[in-house]
């Protein structure tokens, strides 16, 4: 039990020692990025340090609730909380430099298994909403590579608001799928409408709690 402990405890300190790692190098190219900004090999440092899954964007940028010693909800904010938007925002604009394959796939990995938060994580959606909208046939090649699982799970993180019904919403998803039907990838429509109408239930079912 005690060499259990241990491992437990040596498991623990690497993944803290590989967490503030990426989160230095993050800060270091950042800083060098907006410092020279002409340089691209800062910016794909950048790119290349920025997470790569939901579960490290959130202890980069996001922030987690738990319950305390007291047994009461609290929350803890990660590192680069204070900085994410500003970071977001650069992550974003390096598409023209990024091998377009490579930063739709890493937009996709991203999100999935993704959920609605304020702050970082709904700065992120945005972008990746306004994104979509404009560079659609790329980004549905790449996400039809995907296995029927990933690409729910991928439009759940997509539509996620805190009301569904909302218009802004409602409308926001009718725009969705007249921008995609005309593309006729009739797969990626089905499990679009399939995962929405799913989340949507569910969000107003809980609202009229």
């Amino acid at each position: 039990m005690k060499r259990f402990f241990i491992l437990l405890c040596f498991c623990n300190v690497m993944l803290l020692n590989a967490q503030n790692h990426k989160v230095d190098s993050l800060i270091k190219y950042y800083n060098l990025s907006t410092n020279y900004p002409d340089s691209s090999t800062y910016k794909e440092s950048f790119y290349n340090a920025f997470p790569n899954d939901f579960n490290t964007f959130i202890d980069v940028y996001g922030y987690k609730e738990f319950i305390n010693d007291k047994g009461e909800w609290d929350d803890s904010l990660s590192l680069l909380y204070d900085v994410s938007t500003e970071h977001i925002n650069l992550f974003f604009s390096l598409y023209d430099l990024i091998d377009k394959s490579k930063f739709y796939k890493k937009l996709i990995n991203i999100s999935l298994n993704g959920y609605w938060e304020a702050d970082g994580v709904n700065v992120f959606q945005g972008y990746l909403n306004k994104f979509f909208m404009t560079n659609i046939e790329g980004f549905l090649t790449e996400l039809e590579t995907y296995d029927d699982y990933d690409i729910k799970s991928f439009w759940h993180f997509f539509f996620a608001a805190l009301y569904y019904d909302h218009p802004y919403w409602v409308k926001f998803h009718q725009e969705v799928y007249d921008k995609i039907k005309p593309f006729n990838t009739y797969r990626l429509l089905d499990l679009m409408e399939e995962q929405y109408q799913k989340d949507y239930k569910i969000n107003v079912e809980e609202q009229n709690k």
